[in-house]
């Protein structure tokens, strides 16, 4: 996948709000090479503070043999590409995202050019819609009140946050495969996304930001974990961001700031309990 088609996978996500939805018509036209043999729904939760677009390339229903301890975490220009250790066969030495070929041969939402059907296969190929099940909760308390995966996620102690809020979302899918939460005011946003893919062989996710990626750095918590940490950047090089990525034992968690200054982000991370990703 190079970094052209992933920026223009982004603006078309965008354009796609608010629907959930593939067309069939739409698939068979413009993905006519392919058999569609699972569809992965793609995630784009964003809020009026920021964006940030969540492509999701999962194991294709095969059951995990193991937990992965860690993945790869690799910054791109707009992001993170966060990759299963066997997903993709000698990641270690490549450059540049994932061509488009290696992670869905190992499980994506299509398959890979050495099972191109003929153009009657095609047109009589199943296109599978898959419709998440997402439950929404308008504030952080009755998430942590409410929802019985509240105890699988860390969450920031509010005094460390140092803000009111005055628009909290969180979004809960399929029953917690997938679990962001955004916070924001006129001044400040904060979010925090978890994907727990322990049910799945592999996996290769990327999550895109605005701006462009600088200063690639980890910062080690209180408990010797270590974080991946980038600032983004606008056109005039100042930063608009700083976002964070860390991957334990098959859950990966990204969080996002804008408007807090860096001894904040740093308390916040060095502080943040990620003893729930060893519990089971």
């Amino acid at each position: 996948m190079t970094l052209d088609k992933f920026q223009n996978a982004y603006r078309e996500a965008v354009e796609e709000l608010p629907k959930l939805h593939m067309d069939a018509n739409t698939v068979q036209d413009e993905l006519h090479h392919y058999k569609m043999v699972k569809q992965g729904r793609k995630y784009l939760i964003t809020r009026g503070c920021t964006a940030a677009a969540v492509f999701l390339l999962c194991g294709a229903g095969t059951v995990a043999a193991k937990n992965f301890r860690d993945s790869i975490i690799r910054v791109k220009d707009n992001g993170f590409v966060i990759t299963s250790e066997n997903a993709v066969p000698d990641t270690e030495n490549r450059e540049g995202v994932p061509d488009t070929a290696s992670i869905l041969k190992t499980g994506g939402v299509f398959s890979t050019e050495d099972d191109v059907p003929d153009e009657g296969s095609l047109e009589e190929a199943e296109v599978v819609e898959y419709q998440p099940q997402m439950d929404e909760y308008d504030s952080l308390e009755a998430f942590l009140a409410q929802s019985d995966v509240a105890s699988e996620i860390p969450i920031p102690d509010r005094r460390l946050l140092g803000t009111e809020f005055t628009d909290e979302n969180v979004h809960v899918v399929d029953g917690g495969k997938r679990v962001f939460i955004s916070l924001c005011n006129e001044d400040m946003y904060f979010s925090m996304s978890q994907a727990d893919n322990r049910g799945y062989e592999s996996y290769s996710s990327a999550t895109a930001y605005m701006g462009e990626s600088r200063n690639e750095r980890s910062f080690t918590n209180s408990q010797g974990m270590n974080y991946v940490v980038i600032d983004s950047v606008d056109e005039n090089e100042a930063v608009i961001s700083v976002h964070a990525a860390i991957s334990v034992n098959g859950r990966d968690l990204t969080l996002s700031f804008e408007g807090f200054d860096g001894s904040t982000v740093e308390r916040i991370l060095y502080g943040l309990d990620l003893s729930v990703y060893f519990q089971e």
